[in-house]
């Protein structure tokens, strides 16, 4: 029988995120005030009846981009097995992880100093987060394609408890 505990995290807007949303929500309307004031008086009518449907296209693409910063990671644990996927705008779905427990060096809390210093020696790291302040974040150190990688998740008790049941002395909690 297969053992499946699933979590749905949503990733927290920093002030980066609203500035950039901000930015990018202004920039239809600065584009369009340059292309009036630059290249219109130089065409005629066809350019001021194009001015329209320029600006929509570059509200609509305003738009998607801001929906992109709309992020959600998706754990799955599936008999020992650790499946991440990110999943943007509630549209698409991507697989950013995907590993056995066997394969797994360390499982602990992100904030416990004692081994926080695994997390330094690996060369990638992959951050599947709602916020890296938050309490509850735990780091993987596993073997991806030959090379180590971190992996910083926030896995429920159940998660820990299924990961203890397969590596029973590589999985510390706070």
């Amino acid at each position: 029988m297969d053992v499946f505990v699933e979590k749905m995290v949503k990733r927290k807007k920093t002030a980066t995120d609203y500035l950039l949303m901000i930015l990018i929500a202004a920039a239809p309307f600065v584009i369009s005030i340059g292309l009036l004031l630059v290249y219109i008086p130089k065409f005629t009518e066809i350019a001021v009846e194009l001015l329209p449907f320029i600006f929509a296209g570059l509200c609509y693409l305003a738009y998607i981009i801001i929906r992109s910063r709309n992020i959600e990671y998706e754990y799955l644990v599936t008999n020992g097995e650790l499946d991440i996927d990110i999943i943007i705008s509630k549209r698409s779905r991507k697989r950013i992880f995907s590993g056995s427990s066997r394969d797994f060096d360390l499982i602990a809390p992100y904030a416990n100093e004692n081994h926080s210093s695994a997390l330094g020696n690996v060369k990638s790291r992959i951050n599947a987060v709602s916020n890296i302040k938050d309490r509850g974040i735990y780091f993987v150190i596993a073997y991806d394609k030959g090379s180590k990688v971190g992996v910083l998740f926030q896995p429920d008790q159940r998660m820990l408890e299924m990961f203890r049941k397969y590596i029973p002395g590589k999985v510390f909690t706070e």
